[in-house]
């Protein structure tokens, strides 16, 4: 969907060179699925970008509600970066406004919004739990791992072309490439997204609260748990028996010690 409005958009652009991509509108999609968080998709955009030597590219989903960003190396940026970059904005704007994020966000989202003065509001993970920050919690921007942004001056809603249009001022403004821009958020090492089919999925998650009872514990979505230099969160899929585990460390290191403590502990529960 985004093919068909994109167009109208660019020839208002004059100092932008767009090269466009499956632009054209077909609900079977032929050339590869509309999923901008699955990287294979993203290896046509990569190689036009190479072929162009562009800036930066930018990926959107079936109905452009989600967007994902490339750096001119043909890097995906890391979601959560996006909204950590895009909380300064807003707090340029929205001074000690709240920004929010999702439970599975690195932690220098969290940091990145305290450092400019704003306040951090950790959220479920789900459009309808950020659409109803924004409504009723004076949320006035926030950012999902899944590419989805929400913004309060957006009609409480996400877009992935609002999006854009906001990284692109951003980036032209500050006239820096999109990977020097996210540089001073790549402070930790994150494990990605790791599911686990499991029977007990929510007695696995009481069995690791009691082991990990030490730490930060939060149960705003799932069970979160963290320590000075790691985190980690374990939630239920609403529609599938599955674990969805993530977490996050100073070094990378820690990151795989801790990522292996964990998969033996919730296998032995399973």
């Amino acid at each position: 969907m985004a093919g068909l409005i994109l167009p109208h958009l660019f020839k208002r652009m004059k100092r932008i060179k767009i090269f466009p991509l499956y632009f054209k509108v077909d609900c079977g999609f032929p050339n590869h699925e509309a999923n901008p968080l699955k990287e294979d998709t993203l290896n046509d955009l990569k190689n036009l970008m190479r072929k162009k030597k562009v800036d930066m590219g930018v990926a959107f989903d079936g109905d452009g509600d989600r967007v994902v960003f490339l750096t001119a190396e043909g890097r995906p940026a890391r979601a959560d970066f996006i909204t950590a970059l895009l909380a300064g904005e807003y707090l340029k704007k929205y001074p000690k406004a709240k920004i929010a994020f999702g439970v599975n966000s690195s932690r220098v989202v969290r940091e990145a919004i305290a450092e400019k003065g704003g306040r951090p509001f950790v959220s479920r993970i789900g459009h309808s739990f950020f659409k109803e920050h924004l409504w009723k919690e004076g949320v006035v921007f926030g950012g999902e791992l899944s590419g989805h942004y929400y913004f309060r001056d957006f009609f409480n809603a996400d877009s992935g072309i609002f999006t854009m249009m906001k990284v692109l001022k951003i980036v032209a403004q500050e006239k820096k490439p999109l990977s020097e821009l996210i540089k001073p958020f790549e402070r930790y090492f994150a494990s990605g997204e790791i599911n686990f089919e499991v029977k007990d999925k929510f007695g696995i998650i009481k069995n690791l609260e009691k082991k990990f009872s030490d730490g930060r514990v939060s149960k705003v979505d799932g069970l979160s748990v963290e320590y000075k230099d790691w985190w980690f969160n374990v939630r239920s899929s609403n529609t599938e028996p599955l674990l969805r585990l993530n977490l996050e460390a100073k070094t990378k290191k820690m990151l795989e010690e801790k990522k292996k403590m964990l998969t033996i502990i919730i296998k032995k529960s399973s």
